[in-house]
């Protein structure tokens, strides 16, 4: 009855978060989606990898679309932080990385592990159908374009709106708690549930890897106009400081400034 009403507070929280995106609240939703990761790594029972994914992914959205609206000293702090959250929704459907102590630290103590990188061989079931990935890989693109424009942009606000992340065979999540086992089987899906689940499952880890290809893509291009923009503004900042003290006054000081700013 404890763990049922847990779940239950669990989801609804999960479901704040994912509000808090598509109302496009990016702060609130990304410091909710931190504040309740952290507290499911201390959690005696061990949520699902899709729910510790669905926390990471909404965290990571959130992440990348302020980077979007950062100044340039901002961004690579925002985009770091989406890469972060994007790579651990990765590694939460991986079974050699979550079943890692490195991984989130929520791992199941009684799994090997393994330090080769998650690969989409590795997803939950090891099954891809080729058809289940068309229809959500396209939402990688819009979301973290550099020149994405805003009818882009509500349109990705609409499609995650209405994304169904996929749901734990009911049979699995409702008595996961209490497997010394991995939570995640390795073995082959054997029912239409465990299949649709499997296909949704790895399409949903396409698409959230062409988000990190976005975001590492835009990095890697702000890394250095960045570092020279803080550089530069610090130096300035401190001449036109320099300069209102020793004006003598705030009209001389605004005549200095004026000048230096043509100049």
């Amino acid at each position: 009855m404890l763990i049922q009403a847990r779940w239950d507070e669990l989801r609804q929280k999960m479901q704040v978060v994912k509000n808090a995106y598509v109302s496009r609240h990016y702060s609130q939703c990304a410091k909710y989606g931190e504040r309740l990761l952290a507290e499911v790594q201390g959690e005696p029972i061990k949520i699902h990898p899709i729910h510790l994914a669905y926390l990471n992914f909404y965290t990571a959205l959130s992440h990348d679309t302020l980077a979007r609206e950062a100044t340039l000293k901002n961004r690579y702090k925002e985009l770091s932080l989406a890469e972060k959250h994007y790579v651990a929704a990765v590694a939460a459907l991986s079974p050699q990385e979550y079943t890692s102590d490195r991984a989130m630290q929520v791992a199941s103590p009684t799994s090997s592990t393994s330090s080769h990188s998650p690969t989409e061989a590795n997803v939950i079931w090891r099954f891809r159908r080729a058809d289940s990935v068309s229809s959500t890989a396209s939402f990688a693109s819009s979301a973290t374009s550099i020149s994405s424009s805003r009818s882009d942009l509500d349109y990705t606000h609409r499609s995650m709106g209405s994304y169904s992340f996929p749901s734990p065979p009911q049979h699995f999540h409702a008595h996961a708690h209490t497997r010394k086992r991995s939570i995640i089987i390795p073995s082959r899906p054997q029912t239409p549930e465990e299949y649709q689940f499997a296909a949704d499952t790895a399409a949903f880890v396409r698409m959230v890897r062409g988000h990190l290809m976005d975001v590492r893509t835009l990095k890697q291009a702000t890394d250095a106009p960045s570092l020279r923009h803080v550089e530069s503004g610090e130096v300035e900042g401190r001449e036109s400081r320099v300069r209102w003290r020793d004006g003598g006054g705030e009209e001389e000081g605004e005549e200095e400034y004026e000048l230096e700013t043509a100049i």
